[in-house]
């Protein structure tokens, strides 16, 4: 692919850092978004998509191998399909652990120790470049291709990862409203957009958002389905 800007999410607890890696990848003419916690960055994902992810290893709540896992196995891992987008993945810390480095290593992410260099960063960047290059067309030929995500991997409302707020919510159903307005026209349907609005109806029901009733007297769920029926596609929410 051609060397375009990346959409890069940071996570970093550490003010400072977050200010350092924005402006290192700024400069460097990419889009990134720094957040503080597990919880941020797994909100953001519900809604965005990002090209490579920098993960500090020590965050409030959950660490940050847990959630360099997560995003490997949902964008990069066994159960992938070729419909969502290759996600880049690097754990950075400073802790003097001889296992760390090793465990992300055998997650397929890539370790960086504190203090690095911008060229550390930079490095990542080039994987991912060289690894969308390597995929070629393989991820873009079935589009068509029926893909029923895997949704064991959505965090459940059990555990303090997925407690969202007021906020998070009205964004997660302003783009859920958006993505069953555009699956009604046939001329843009698409299985991504499919599968990112499955994804957030999914994620609506795990953190028990209180959506209303569309005018049609139909919930979302109801809707997604009727779509999908028009759409010879299997349903989900009978």
């Amino acid at each position: 692919m051609a060397r375009q800007s990346l959409d890069i999410l940071v996570v970093d607890d550490d003010k400072g850092m977050r200010d350092m890696m924005w402006a290192m990848l700024s400069k460097e003419g990419h889009n990134p978004l720094a957040v503080e916690s597990v919880e941020e960055a797994l909100t953001q994902f519900m809604y965005a998509d990002f090209h490579v992810a920098f993960v500090d290893h020590y965050l409030p709540g959950e660490n940050g191998l847990y959630l360099c896992e997560y995003l490997y196995k949902r964008f990069n891992g066994d159960g992938k399909n070729y419909n969502t987008s290759y996600l880049e993945i690097a754990l950075i810390t400073a802790a003097v652990d001889e296992g760390l480095d090793k465990q992300a290593e055998e997650l397929g992410i890539t370790f960086i120790a504190k203090p690095f260099l911008k060229n550390d960063l930079l490095n990542v960047i080039d994987k991912f470049y060289a690894e969308v290059n390597r995929l070629g067309e393989i991820r873009l030929l079935p589009q068509d291709k029926y893909y029923a995500p895997n949704f064991s991997m959505i965090p459940s409302t059990e555990n303090n990862l997925f407690k969202l707020s007021q906020r998070e919510k009205q964004k997660i159903t302003e783009n859920l409203k958006r993505g069953l307005n555009l699956l009604r026209t046939p001329k843009n349907y698409s299985e991504h957009l499919r599968n990112k609005t499955l994804f957030l109806l999914q994620v609506s029901l795990a953190a028990d958002i209180d959506i209303k009733r569309l005018k049609s007297g139909l919930s979302i769920y109801e809707e997604y389905d009727r779509l999908m029926d028009l759409y010879s596609k299997r349903k989900e929410f009978e």
